[in-house]
Parts: structure tokens; C-alpha cells; sequence
């Protein structure tokens, strides 16, 4: 998956412009997106580009959920953390791959015995879903605990996803349900699932659910607005056996599994319609891919803050050249 970020430029912020046309000539940047796999069987994280080549290698005991935070930082899950801790979640480094803390573990919360799927949210905070609490986890940007997400609806959410407009999506047990503003709702239709595992948000807006029952295992796009669900890709038939799903930026689906035919672990990729996406990444025959995450490679925001610095020193020039031409005594 290749992503092709255009900026256009006024003249206004000619020196951003030209900053960035010399690392991006045109001014069109591509940028490899990173995937992040949980591998648990080999305790670590692995960070791919799009195209299948491995960036980087985080330990962590048998990993679980991964996302990355508004600080660039990857935030790992384990249940399994042993020593003191219990559960945990990690933070590193995603230039050197080295720990950088702890961002919150079962001493802190009693609460967190088993982090799973996990979003940070339109205020900064991280959702995390914990199926033996049986509700969602909030810890603000230090790690602190805040009140956690309880309902009746809620009984194992093993992932959370959030849409434009600020609502969680959470997969919950035989669910997918909606939270916001304090109200929970079931949006699927009745019996419309078996097991859920993962639910992702769309470019279109509409959700897709990874249901990992293998009677009725399959991708499934659900609209949230009509509660209509249809299958995309059946698994119950085949010899993959799904675990997780992930949604990169250009809208294609990334699915995680193990292949039953060679014990492999494998990433299946599809466009938003469930037609195929191209070549499967081929983890090995002990790998056992968990959750996942893709996001930008943080290049073209840094390349946007040079761009934004060279308008500012672009308007100081403009801003001390007046000065310089204005008469004595005038405000």
C-alpha cells in the first residue's frame, strides 16, 4: 500500500514549499504505511511496511493488542506479563524498537487483567478492551485510569474502533455496539454473528467485522446507520483460520490468521469490497499473528511541520519588512 500525499502551497508559504519539494520532488510524497503484527507465539511485535518488509522488532511476553498514540510511540498489550505486573501495556520506541515505559499494567488498574484490541481516542485518551473486565479500559495520556466503559451490552468487547465523528465501535461477545455520549447500542442484526472477534471503520464510514466462529467465520461490511450486515469473505469452508483485522488509511483490509493447510501465519489483504488485495505476507509456520495496527509512516507530517515553519519565517520576514517601512511615531 502506497500512499500518495499531495499539499498544495499559496505563495504565501513559498519557503514550506520549496522545503518540501526538496525531499518530494512535484510535491508528491509517497510513504510506505507500517504494519504492526502481534506474534505471540514468538513474543514479539513485528513492524512491516505494506509491501511485506520487516522495520522492526519489539519484545513483549505474548503480546496482544498494538496501536500507535498521538506520540508516535507503540503501545503494546500483553496479559502475560509476569513478574509484579500481571497484564501490562508497553510503550517503545519505533526508531530504536527499545521500551520506553510502562504505560499502565494490572498494578496500577485492577482493572486490566486482559488487554486486548485497543484505539486512542478524539481526546488523547486509549480505549482498550479487556473480555475478562468485560468492558472497555480509558487511561488518559499519562496512564492514569479514568472511569471505564460498563453496560449491560457489554459482556467480552475484544476490540474498539473509532469513527470520524467520535463514536466506539465495539466488538463485544456476539455484538458489535455503538458508544457515545454515554449511550450504548447494538447494531447488528439479531443472530447476524457468532464471534466477532474485530471490528474496523471504513473509508466509506461503514464498519467491518471479523466474526472468527468457525461455523459462520467470515469479513463482513456493516453499515452503522441501517444495522445491514453482508458477508464479503467466507472462512468457514477454508483452510484459514482468522484472527484479527486491520484498516490502513487507504481504506484496504488487512486480516491475520493461521493457514490450516501449512500451519503458516499469514496477513490476507482485500480491497473495501472484499476482492483481493494481492500477495498474502507469510509470517512462518510457528508465528501466530494476534492483533494488528496500520498507520502513516510519520514522514509526511514531519514534512508538513516544515512546511508550516517556512511560512511562519516566510510572515516574519514580510512582518519585519513593514516595520522596517513605516513611518517614525506610527502605531
Amino acid at each position: 500500500m502506497v500512499e500518495l500525499m499531495k499539499r498544495v502551497f499559496h505563495s504565501s508559504q513559498l519557503a514550506g514549499a520549496l522545503a518540501l519539494a526538496a525531499v518530494c520532488p512535484g510535491r508528491v510524497c509517497q510513504a510506505q504505511d507500517s504494519l504492526f503484527v502481534s506474534d505471540y507465539n514468538n513474543n514479539v511485535v513485528d513492524q512491516f511496511t505494506s509491501a511485506g518488509t520487516l522495520v522492526n522488532t519489539y519484545s513483549v511476553s505474548q503480546p496482544t493488542g498494538v496501536t500507535v498514540g498521538p506520540d508516535g510511540s507503540l503501545y503494546a498489550a500483553t496479559a502475560t506479563a509476569g513478574g509484579d505486573l500481571g497484564s501490562a501495556i508497553y510503550t517503545f520506541n519505533t526508531t530504536s524498537g527499545a521500551q520506553t515505559g510502562v504505560f499502565s499494567s494490572h498494578i496500577s488498574d485492577h482493572n486490566q487483567n486482559n488487554p486486548a484490541g485497543m484505539a486512542f481516542g478524539p481526546n488523547g485518551s486509549l480505549y482498550v478492551a479487556d473480555e475478562t473486565y468485560g468492558g472497555v479500559l480509558v487511561y488518559n495520556h499519562s496512564g492514569t485510569a479514568a472511569t471505564p466503559l460498563t453496560s449491560a451490552s457489554l459482556l467480552t468487547p475484544t476490540s474498539v474502533a473509532f469513527n470520524s465523528t467520535g463514536t466506539l465501535y465495539i466488538a463485544d461477545g456476539a455484538n458489535i455496539v455503538s458508544y457515545l455520549n454515554g449511550n450504548y447500542s447494538i447494531i447488528n442484526p439479531p443472530a447476524a454473528y457468532a464471534n466477532p472477534h474485530d471490528v474496523g471503520v471504513g473509508l466509506n464510514g461503514n464498519l467491518y467485522v471479523l466474526d472468527i466462529s468457525g461455523s459462520a467465520g467470515g469479513l463482513y461490511e456493516l453499515n452503522p446507520a441501517t444495522g445491514m450486515s453482508q458477508e464479503l469473505v467466507n472462512y468457514a469452508t477454508s483452510l484459514f483460520n482468522p484472527n484479527d483485522l486491520a484498516i490502513g488509511p487507504d481504506g484496504k483490509i488487512f486480516v491475520s490468521g493461521v493457514d490450516g493447510n501449512t500451519g503458516d501465519g499469514e496477513i490476507l489483504n482485500y480491497g473495501e469490497d472484499g476482492s483481493s488485495g494481492g500477495a498474502a505476507l507469510n509470517l512462518g509456520l510457528n508465528a501466530y499473528p494476534t492483533y494488528m495496527d496500520v498507520v502513516p509512516e510519520p514522514a509526511p507530517f514531519a514534512l508538513l511541520s516544515l512546511a508550516g515553519v517556512g511560512a511562519i519565517l516566510l510572515g516574519i520576514r514580510r512582518r519585519k519588512s513593514a516595520e522596517r517601512g513605516r513611518p517614525a511615531g506610527a502605531d
